[in-house]
């Protein structure tokens, strides 16, 4: 079953909220709510637990335009911990949006 986009949206801004609520960096939060909109936008199918994603979003957010070296102020078990999924999920999706959005050093 397919959920409805904005259905979709809102259960992502529910899960990334909850997560800055916790983790406040609101630099970061609303460079994730820009890169979830044109995520959601691509309409790449979102196969896998959806937290996978949306770690992998922060992640991916966090560094841009550089290699990976985690989330500022915030460990790996920590993060990874947060979002319910191993960081080798986080950094796979991660790879994958950077991908998706075209960010060339990938």
């Amino acid at each position: 079953m397919i959920r409805e986009a904005q259905s979709l949206h809102d259960e992502c801004r529910e899960a990334l909220d909850a997560y800055f609520e916790k983790h406040p960096n609101p630099n970061l939060q609303a460079s994730c709510a820009g890169a979830l909109f044109k995520l959601l936008k691509l309409k790449p199918a979102l196969t896998g637990k959806l937290n996978g994603w949306l770690g992998g979003l922060v992640y991916a957010v966090a560094n841009d335009a550089r290699n990976a070296c985690g989330v500022d102020g915030v460990l790996n078990a920590d993060f990874s911990a947060a979002w319910g999924v191993s960081m080798n999920t986080i950094r796979n999706r991660s790879w994958e949006i950077k991908r998706l959005f075209g960010w060339s050093y990938v």
